[in-house]
């Protein structure tokens, strides 16, 4: 059976990180991915403005931050205007910031301001550091939903000396809600593998998402989208 670990955030819903697989530990770092839309883009800055504040205080932090451009490969319908991925040092940091008055107050702004929002945990299979000129850079996202053969074959493709894998990772826990004693409902994800690709020009990774192997990899699994990034954090 998978772990889970939960934490009342109000009198009446418990908030639930459960494991995908039993040998997942939550007591690990877990990349949140939130991939999502806006309604009020004014509305969300000023939530993350404040979020921010309230997410270091549990030991977590932002790492990468994007709106996402041209959808180049998969299901329109697929496709969201941001990405944002948070690190937290285990799944119980991120159940302590959702506990937090002042944080679910704050997070009003979110509920009101996006739409299309998924989210999951994701285990860091490849992070690389922030570099310096990283608004300069060029990015793309790949997600999609395949095996453990399907994501050695994946790490290969990160050989290749014009791109870098900037991260990539794997599905590791499912947020879930409980209202009283009703069966816990979970968040909606989209995929369990998401990477980031980057590149010093655009053609790089033009021709990169090309490549033999890498064609051959995205028809071996499903529900693959890939687009381009803006990033700028």
């Amino acid at each position: 059976m998978p772990k889970e670990v939960s934490k009342p955030v109000t009198k009446d819903i418990k908030v639930i990180v459960r494991a995908v697989r039993e040998t997942d530990d939550l007591d690990t770092p877990l990349y949140a991915i939130n991939w999502f839309s806006t309604k009020r883009a004014w509305m969300y800055s000023l939530y993350l403005s404040l979020a921010v504040t309230q997410v270091k205080t549990v030991g977590a932090f932002p790492v990468f931050k994007a709106f996402v451009g041209e959808t180049l490969e998969g299901d329109p319908q697929l496709a969201r205007e941001q990405l944002l991925i948070v690190r937290y040092p285990h799944a119980t940091a991120f159940l302590t910031l959702a506990s937090k008055t002042l944080f679910q107050i704050i997070s009003i702004l979110r509920i009101n301001s996006v739409k299309d929002f998924t989210f999951n945990f994701t285990e860091k299979i490849t992070h690389e550091p922030r570099p310096e000129n990283y608004k300069s850079r060029h990015h793309v996202v790949h997600f999609f939903t395949g095996t453990s053969e399907a994501e050695t074959a994946y790490r290969k493709l990160a050989d290749d000396e014009a791109v870098k894998l900037t991260y990539f990772g794997r599905m590791k826990a499912e947020l879930m809600a409980q209202r009283g004693e009703k069966s816990p409902r979970g968040i909606p994800y989209l995929m369990n593998h998401f990477a980031v690709w980057e590149a010093a020009d655009a053609d790089s990774l033009k021709n990169f998402l090309a490549e033999p192997a890498f064609v051959a990899l995205r028809a071996t699994v499903e529900r693959n989208y890939v687009a381009t990034l803006d990033r700028v954090l």
